[in-house]
């Protein structure tokens, strides 16, 4: 299956990066084809500093390419979709946003707090205020989804002004993206975007680049722009609401 190529992990948590394959307490062995079976160890500290000269390039390489390892201390590589690195994020992240903009509805009403101050509150003067946070973050959701999908960039005519109107917009964003097949994402990551076109800022970037390096950056930007400012106001929420469900 076509898709984003993801590092070895090992249960430690640790990286498998064919020059690095020792962790603290963790004991590691790669049989290198290149070097006739042979069964090349590592742990931490001088061990492992050892372990980079002994192998060499060339043995590092084939070890990347096909080892052999016990199977309980890691997990062989896999391939991840453009649609589950994109979609499913967006929609944790919304629910999430969603459930955080009810407790900020909630905090302004029980303390008597004119919700405005709440959705055209900033964290300096010249950032968007909350509303247009939330906005954004939507919009970055839909059109990156969208793009991936070789769909149309959904429009959206709703307002920002209340705190019920975010809601239907998260609501929109969420049944659009919900709703994109996820078969039309297959070799996205190859596919050529033109951002900004017709424009000075027109910009060419393949489909991953564009994922990985930009969109969720920017979504991720504004969704927790939108907590912080809450939080900063006295919102009671945490890393849990944040999160969301997952």
């Amino acid at each position: 299956m076509a898709g984003l190529a993801l590092p070895v992990v090992m249960e430690s948590g640790s990286r498998f990066a064919g020059d690095d394959v020792g962790v603290a307490g963790l004991r590691v062995a790669i049989v290198c084809s290149g070097s006739g079976g042979m069964v090349h160890q590592a742990t931490s500290g001088c061990d492992r500093d050892r372990h980079r000269h002994d192998i060499g390039a060339d043995c590092r390489a084939r070890a990347l390419g096909g080892y052999h390892a016990d199977p309980t201390s890691m997990e062989l590589p896999m391939s991840l979709s453009m649609h589950a690195a994109s979609v499913p994020v967006f929609r944790q992240m919304l629910a999430a946003l969603a459930g955080v903009l009810a407790k900020a509805e909630t905090h302004a009403s029980e303390r008597k707090i004119d919700p405005v101050a709440l959705l055209q509150a900033r964290l300096f003067p010249d950032m968007f205020p909350l509303a247009r946070q939330v906005q954004i973050a939507c919009d970055f959701a839909g059109s990156v989804s969208a793009r991936l999908a070789g769909a149309e960039v959904p429009a959206y005519d709703g307002g920002d002004a209340s705190f019920a109107e975010l809601q239907r917009r998260i609501d929109a964003t969420l049944a659009f993206i919900g709703g994109l097949d996820a078969a039309a994402f297959e070799g996205s990551e190859q596919r050529e975007l033109v951002l900004r076109p017709g424009t000075p800022k027109e910009r060419r970037i393949g489909g991953q680049a564009y994922l990985l390096a930009y969109g969720l950056p920017q979504f991720f930007f504004h969704v927790t722009t939108a907590y912080d400012l809450l939080r900063h106001n006295g919102v009671e929420i945490g890393k849990k609401d944040f999160m969301g469900a997952y």
